[in-house]
C-alpha cells in the first residue's frame, strides 16, 4: 500500500468494503507446449488493493501485457498456472460482471461512429440489468474534456483526443478496475505529459483501481502509488516500490530531486 496519506485513505476506504482488486499467487503464464513452450511469467505473487494505482514496468517481453490480459480474461485457461482472482472472483466471472475495462495503446475506435456513438457503445452491448454506471456518455465526454466534439468522427481528432474517447468509453459502465496497456505509448512527449495530468484528474473522480503497463519510468513514478518492477523473461517481480509523493500531483514534481532519485532507483532495479 502506498505511503501517502491520501492514497492510504482512498485504499483503506475501499479495502473495508471489498476483496483485493487483483490478487495473484504463484501465477505462471506459459504459451505453447513441449520444446516450443515459452514461459512469459513465473511465480508472480501480487496483491492490488481496491482504489490503488499500480504500474508494471520491465523490459520488453517480460510478461507485463500478458499479466494484464490474464486479468482481463483474454488468455486461454490452458496458458495459466497458479491462482488469479479479481475482486475475489475468477477472471471469467469478473468479466461477466463488468468489473474491469481495458484501455489499449491503440484507442480502437470505430471510425464510422462519432465520439458520442463510440462512448455509448458499451451501453448497446451490455444489457441494462448488467450495468452499474450512473454517468451518462455526455457527462463522460465532458469529464475527458471533449465537450463540443460529440458529433465528430475519430479521423478528425488528434491522437490525444482519440485516447480520451477510449478512456471515456472504458468508464461508461463504471468499472471498479481500469486496465491500461501503454495507453500513451504512441503519443508525442508533450501530449503524453498532458494526458498524464488528465488521467489523474479523471481517476480522482472515480473509486477505480488502475493497473498500468508502461515502459516509461517517469510515467510510472508520476502516476502510480506503487511501481512493480519485472525481470526479463520469464517475468518475475524483482521489486515493489512505494511512490510516496502526495496527491494531487503536478508537473512541477518531475523537476524535483526526489522525483529524480525515485526514477534512478527504479532504473537501477531494471539494471539500466
Amino acid at each position: 500500500m502506498s505511503g501517502t496519506p491520501l492514497a492510504q485513505e482512498r485504499v483503506a476506504a475501499r479495502a473495508e468494503e471489498a476483496a483485493p482488486a487483483i490478487e495473484s499467487r504463484d501465477l505462471c503464464i506459459v504459451y505453447g507446449r513441449g520444446s516450443r513452450a515459452v514461459v512469459a511469467l513465473e511465480g508472480v505473487d501480487l496483491r492490488i488493493d481496491a482504489g490503488e494505482f499500480v504500474a508494471l514496468i520491465g523490459p520488453s517481453g517480460c510478461g507485463k501485457s500478458s499479466f494484464l490480459r490474464a486479468v482481463a480474461d483474454l488468455l486461454p485457461a490452458r496458458t495459466l498456472q497458479g491462482t488469479l482472482r479479481v475482486e475475489g472472483k475468477t477472471t471469467e466471472d469478473a468479466r461477466r460482471a463488468n468489473s474491469f475495462a481495458f484501455v489499449f495503446q491503440d484507442p480502437v475506435l470505430a471510425p464510422w461512429r462519432t465520439v458520442m456513438q463510440n462512448v455509448s457503445l458499451p451501453l448497446e452491448v451490455v444489457p441494462p440489468e448488467r450495468r452499474s454506471g450512473t454517468r451518462s456518455p455526455r457527462e463522460l465526454i465532458d469529464l475527458v474534456g471533449l465537450t463540443g466534439f460529440e458529433d465528430v468522427l475519430p479521423s478528425a481528432l488528434s491522437g490525444g483526443m482519440r485516447q480520451r474517447v477510449a478512456i471515456a468509453r472504458a468508464l461508461t459502465l463504471e468499472p471498479s478496475i481500469l486496465l491500461m496497456d501503454e495507453p500513451f505509448g504512441s503519443l508525442d512527449e508533450l501530449t503524453r505529459d498532458r494526458m498524464h495530468d488528465e488521467l489523474l484528474g479523471i481517476w480522482s473522480t472515480t473509486t477505480a483501481s488502475v493497473l498500468l503497463v508502461t515502459h516509461s519510468i517517469a510515467e510510472a513514478v508520476y502516476l502510480a502509488d506503487r511501481v512493480v518492477v519485472m525481470t526479463p523473461r520469464p517475468g518475475r517481480i524483482s521489486a515493489v516500490l512505494d511512490i510516496d509523493f502526495p496527491r494531487p500531483r503536478s508537473a512541477a514534481l518531475k523537476t524535483t530531486v526526489e522525483f529524480l532519485e525515485k526514477t534512478n532507483e527504479i532504473r537501477a532495479r531494471l539494471g539500466l
